[in-house]
């Protein structure tokens, strides 16, 4: 898969920590998108929608070419500073990279009801339809709610449903 806002897959490993987990191997990024809301110096509102916009542009690349991620969060969202000497002054702009594909899955399969499987997402970015159940089926519209818990998390700066922790009550309200 080749996108402009989906990390580039560079290798394998799959004797990760011991042996115990695989690992993608991507090109180097600065930071999550997660992690740079978190710093000292946050980026603008601006900014912040810049860099979801780029990181829809390849959720929609995956949708468009029936896969579903299954795990959209803003710690699945790499960052990448880039230098853009124009007119002898530098710029610099970010990118953001949808990354971290190891529950994605084929939307067709779950058409096929002898085709199943298991996952541990985040409970905080789950749709509400998978909430106690597992994330069985791969469905574009389970990753557009996870988006959108990640545009309510990085536009606030912190987790989609804060303060509340139980997932059960997410449908209380937020507020912005």
């Amino acid at each position: 898969m080749k996108h402009i806002n989906i990390a580039e897959l560079s290798g394998f490993m799959d004797n990760f920590r011991s042996g115990i987990f695989p690992a993608l191997v991507t090109p180097w990024c600065d930071e999550t998108l997660r992690g740079l809301v978190e710093t000292r110096t946050p980026p603008s509102n601006y900014e912040r929608l810049k860099l979801l916009s780029d990181a829809l542009g390849g959720l929609a690349y995956l949708h468009q070419n029936r896969l579903a991620h299954r795990d959209v969060k803003g710690a699945n969202i790499l960052v990448k500073a880039e230098s853009n000497l124009s007119n002898d002054s530098p710029n610099i702009q970010r990118m953001a990279y949808l990354t971290d594909f190891g529950f994605c899955k084929d939307i067709a399969q779950y058409l096929n009801p002898d085709i199943s499987s298991t996952m541990q997402q985040s409970t905080q970015w789950m749709p509400p339809e998978y909430d106690g159940k597992g994330y069985h089926e791969a469905r574009t519209t389970g990753d557009m709610w996870s988006f959108g818990c990640t545009f309510l998390e990085i536009l606030r700066g912190n987790d989609p449903w804060h303060p509340v922790q139980d997932p059960q009550h997410r449908t209380l309200g937020i507020h912005i």
